[in-house]
């Protein structure tokens, strides 16, 4: 598997922000939708597909109309921007929809979710929520939030919290993939009805860094449903990323800059990731401004 770079976006010049984070990338008909952590909050930001800017909409602007602290997002098919927030102390998630021009044009709230750690959105706009606190691992709201449902269950070796926690994303299909970071990684996949169609664990690698932290993001190819999870590991190629097939079997790798931390795939095998580098190659590529920046990569899967 080769990979050629078709386009780069540097961030932190192009929002004019220093020590920049991406928390996620998500692409959705062509428009490219991040959430940008700096020292003053996060800016949720959409670009169009050459990385320009749409709308910047700041999280201190949603907070003042009570969204709390930022859990996660996630964008549905008509490419509207979905974020939670959390209330602390009180076990209150709110849910913001951004229309097209960053407006808020809807707002709730959801009770007694503790800890939301990550979010998604089928096809039909059930909503998808994980907390490592609840007795299941994801909870599927209906589109208008009337009717819930428990999917899943936690695997037997997890049993305190920073174990269970997860990444939870939806395939093209509905099936629901929940991904433990924490050593030994776990993945799980679920059908449209709840029923468990695999579970596997990866062992960890001699060079893995932060065996907290084996997963640092995977992402679902909407081609073919494969797996993509870019593992927190490192050698001389880079930091590599695994192909598992739609059983959960490997059958590829490919390695990225070891700066990078998020990854997400699209149809024709294009491919995003960012990262932040430090030091000389971060004063050089930012002329000298900033020391530290962050990118979007746009890349072709080859092969």
């Amino acid at each position: 598997m080769k990979l050629k770079r078709i386009k780069r976006c540097i961030v932190s010049k192009n929002l004019k922000i220093l020590r920049a984070f991406i928390d996620a990338i998500r692409v959705v008909n062509g428009d490219i939708f991040v959430s940008v952590a700096y020292r003053k909050g996060r800016a949720f930001c959409r670009y169009d597909g050459d990385f320009n800017l749409k709308y910047r909409v700041e999280e201190e602007c949603l907070s003042g109309m009570g969204f709390g602290d930022y859990r996660g997002f996630a964008v549905d098919e008509e490419g509207n921007f979905i974020l939670t927030g959390l209330h602390n102390g009180e076990n209150v998630v709110s849910l913001f929809r951004l229309d097209k021009n960053g407006k808020v044009a809807y707002t709730t709230y959801i009770n007694d979710i503790g800890l939301l750690e990550s979010m998604a959105i089928d096809s039909k706009r059930n909503l998808y929520l994980h907390s490592p606190l609840k007795e299941a691992p994801v909870y599927r709201y209906s589109n208008d939030l009337s009717e819930v449902k428990p999917v899943g269950e936690f695997p037997s070796e997890r049993d305190g919290v920073s174990g269970r926690i997860a990444q939870i994303a939806i395939d093209k299909e509905d099936n629901l993939i929940v991904v433990y970071e924490t050593s030994p990684a776990i993945i799980q996949k679920y059908s449209p009805q709840g029923k468990c169609i695999f579970e596997k664990i990866f062992e960890p690698a001699d060079e893995s860094i932060d065996l907290l932290s084996q997963v640092l993001d995977f992402t679902i190819n909407p081609d073919n449903n494969n797996l993509y999870v870019l593992l927190n590991e490192l050698d001389k190629r880079g930091r590599p990323v695994k192909i598992l097939n739609p059983d959960g079997d490997e059958e590829d790798r490919f390695f990225l800059p070891s700066c990078t931390r998020r990854i997400h795939i699209t149809k024709n095998d294009i491919l995003y990731s960012s990262g932040t580098i430090f030091g000389l190659p971060g004063i050089l590529l930012s002329w000298g401004i900033y020391g530290a920046i962050t990118l979007i990569d746009k890349y072709r899967l080859q092969g």
